[in-house]
């Protein structure tokens, strides 16, 4: 339950990884391909200590969300399939660190395994670094005159909060549905920074979060639906 932070930790080198060869988008489309089918097993199978939820799952709501997942992906295979690979296991770590954390909070608190989870990754982190090496040149940009930015420092301070409220969420909804739910939630709040920063719509990432949007609708209704039913016959 200790171990959240290194797999957290194993989740951004492994984005950063694939960052490099293939698209923004791509990385997304296949990180929440992996998270949602690590998901279902895990709701279904009650693995990792999860409570186990055998819920049929909605075909049109969850073909809705596949294709809005496919719509994103921007020829992938182009980078390698190693680097598909890799994004495919930034997913599943995701998901995987949530669990540990959302376990470790249960038994010392929301804000308690927040703090964990950082500093087990830090002497983590240094161990990699010091392992796989720097880069002068990328490690002193943002230390060079003229250059220096503090909001690109505050990530911590953001991966703290969003640490805490899984924490909170996790052992609440089903890991299938909280990972459709956060994946909307960065997607439509990504394209408000870029409106906002005066950047362009992306179509394509707008027409891939409606179709997710709507297959959580549609089953969030066709589960509740299920639910009357159930209970009228009782």
């Amino acid at each position: 339950m200790y171990l959240g932070g290194a797999i957290g930790v194993l989740t951004t080198l492994f984005n950063n990884f694939a960052f490099s060869r293939i698209s923004l988008t791509s990385i997304v489309a296949l990180g929440l391909f992996a998270q949602l089918v690590f998901s279902y097993f895990i709701d279904t199978f009650g693995w990792f200590g999860m409570e186990r939820r055998r819920e049929k799952l909605s075909i049109c709501g969850t073909l809705l969300s596949v294709a809005g997942i496919a719509l994103m992906l921007e020829n992938p295979a182009a980078g390698g399939w190693g680097s598909v690979l890799i994004s495919l296991g930034a997913g599943i770590t995701v998901v995987l660190s949530r669990i540990v954390n959302a376990h470790l909070s249960q038994r010392i608190g929301a804000l308690q395994g927040s703090l964990v989870n950082h500093l087990v990754g830090l002497p983590f982190c240094l161990l990699l670094a010091l392992g796989v090496g720097v880069n002068e040149s990328s490690a002193a940009a943002p230390f060079m005159a003229g250059d220096f930015r503090l909001w690109i420092w505050c990530g911590g301070m953001l991966g703290v909060i969003t640490v805490a409220l899984s924490n909170v969420i996790v052992p609440k909804i089903p890991a299938y549905q909280l990972s459709l739910f956060l994946f909307c939630g960065q997607l439509f709040c990504g394209m408000l920074l870029d409106v906002f920063g005066g950047g362009a719509l992306n179509k394509r990432e707008f027409g891939a979060g409606i179709l997710v949007a709507a297959g959580i609708a549609v089953s969030q209704a066709v589960k509740i639906f299920t639910e009357k039913k159930r209970n009228a016959r009782v």
